[in-house]
């Protein structure tokens, strides 16, 4: 009787003892209801999500010079004739173009301020091969998360909200003629319809 006495308490304390080491370690894999295998030191430590403070070679407030500059040729001022077809006289004006390529997707880029601004609050890319529009719509929801359209007469609109930044795909269709733009916007900016 002792024996098995011995043993019983031999068994317990052994199980008592793994319980402890696997409840007190900090770095041990623990098995959830659904029987995923959690580290808790990951859980605790989620990495901060990346701060974007404009778009590609750009931050939000640059001047036309500081723009430029920092695109390393692939921008410039934008130009009279050109202003009065890019800028809109009741919102923003553009104060620098680009182009843009990524993938099979080819962009003019316009860089805008406010209407009576002269720093970057917005930047605004249209799309020259229209026809994959289709393809930038899934990447983008691939990318930032599905959301539904909004439909506006001859508008189809996407908004995504994108820390910090606001991104707003649309497309206008009027027979045979298609424009689709793209729009990154300051999120200073991104809550108010006036860019």
């Amino acid at each position: 009787m002792n024996k098995k006495l011995a043993i019983t308490f031999i068994l317990i304390a052994v199980v008592l003892g793994l319980t402890a080491v696997f409840l007190f370690n900090p770095s041990s894999e623990r098995v959830k209801g659904n029987s995923e295998k959690v580290n808790s030191q990951k859980e605790i430590q989620k990495p901060e999500p990346e701060k974007i403070e404009g778009w590609q070679y750009t931050k939000w407030g640059m001047t036309v010079d500081q723009i430029v500059k920092a695109s390393n040729g692939m921008a410039r001022p934008i130009n009279s004739a050109e202003q009065s077809s890019c800028s809109n006289p009741y919102y923003f004006k553009c104060i620098a173009v680009g182009s843009h390529e990524v993938n099979d997707l080819k962009f003019i880029v316009y860089f805008r301020s406010k209407l009576n601004g002269t720093t970057l609050n917005s930047v605004n890319l249209e799309l020259v091969n229209t026809e994959k529009y289709e393809s930038l719509k899934n990447q983008l929801n691939s990318k930032y998360g599905v959301v539904e359209p909004v439909y506006n007469d001859l508008e189809t609109n996407y908004k995504w909200q994108a820390e910090p930044y606001a991104i707003e795909l649309t497309r206008i269709a009027v027979g045979n003629v298609k424009i689709v733009e793209l729009n990154y916007i300051d999120p200073q900016d991104s809550k108010n319809n006036s860019l």
